[in-house]
């Protein structure tokens, strides 16, 4: 297992951003995703035109999330805030049942959800592919939470036991059938070399930084918890929230936390919709189609 020691203190940046978070969630939960509605609507509009979606693709997905070893106290509570978050979202404002939702943390027994070990995450995996290949399957979703690294041959991500590297988790997930949308969320610093693994037909993959770029921990998941949870994500106001509506949502709250902390902005994340390898920070019409119509459908009473 690769060691954590190399994490950033609990001093300077990271209590400043501590301090941001804490201070701005409510903000957060309003702004910056208003001010993307007229960018991720004509995206949207042009994923529409081009590709109708099935009925398939609008089905509520099962989802999975993984949050790696957080770290010292301060990252554990700040992922545990981040990785609950997206949990509770998932279900109070998506609908999604605690059937369909599965979670692993950490170590230990944190918040009722088994640990993030090599074995658990070896197991969930297969079961993930299990699913594609269930004759009523339906859409998948996995978050990848915490924190990574990588040297000139590969990327890992950290959790309770030999860490997982990205070729080994292309080749976990290469059984997984091409017709069953899979997105995956690579929100942990190294996720750019995850993608040329991940990437492939039917597959949306969105990571938090481009390869060789970010090798710090991110703002991305934290960015994302919150977008997951404002109401202005849903850009064209249809009741769902897409992928690609998420997105620009995160682009946009990342580019103002920066702005906030004046600091250079350091992780730009990147989608690959259409499983071409290519992941990009503008996707094209052939990137926004898939990630258009690959959504999380709003419950009645949100």
């Amino acid at each position: 297992m690769l060691t954590i020691g190399w994490l950033p203190p609990g001093s300077g940046r990271w209590n400043r951003h501590l301090v941001k978070y804490l201070r701005n969630t409510a903000a957060y939960l309003i702004r910056p995703w208003t001010a993307c509605i007229v960018c991720v609507g004509l995206l949207l509009g042009t994923a529409a035109a081009q590709d109708a979606p099935s009925a398939a693709t609008h089905a509520q997905p099962l989802v999975w999330i993984f949050t790696g070893l957080p770290g010292d106290v301060e990252h554990l509570m700040r992922f545990s805030e981040t990785a609950d978050l997206i949990h509770q979202t998932l279900q109070t404002r998506f609908g999604i049942t605690k059937n369909d939702l599965r979670m692993l943390f950490g170590e230990g027994d944190w918040g009722g959800h088994e640990p993030c070990t090599r074995a658990n995450f070896d197991d969930e995996i297969g079961r993930i592919v299990e699913a594609t290949r269930s004759p009523d399957a339906r859409p998948i979703w996995v978050f990848f939470v915490g924190h990574a690294n990588s040297n000139d041959r590969d990327a890992f991500f950290n959790i309770g036991g030999p860490d997982p590297s990205a070729r080994a988790l292309g080749k976990a997930l290469r059984k997984t059938r091409t017709t069953v949308p899979l997105v995956l969320w690579l929100t942990t610093a190294a996720s750019g070399k995850f993608v040329k693994h991940l990437t492939g037909p039917g597959r949306v993959v969105v990571a938090a930084c481009a390869d060789d770029v970010e090798d710090n921990e991110t703002e991305f998941p934290h960015v994302l918890a919150q977008a997951m949870a404002a109401p202005g994500t849903d850009a064209n106001a249809d009741g769902f929230v897409s992928v690609l509506e998420l997105f620009v949502a995160v682009k946009a709250g990342l580019k103002e936390s920066y702005e906030n902390e004046d600091l250079i902005q350091t992780e730009r994340p990147l989608l690959d919709g259409d499983g071409d390898g290519q992941a990009t920070a503008t996707p094209a019409q052939t990137d926004a189609a898939p990630a258009g119509n690959v959504r999380l459908t709003i419950t009645p009473n949100q």
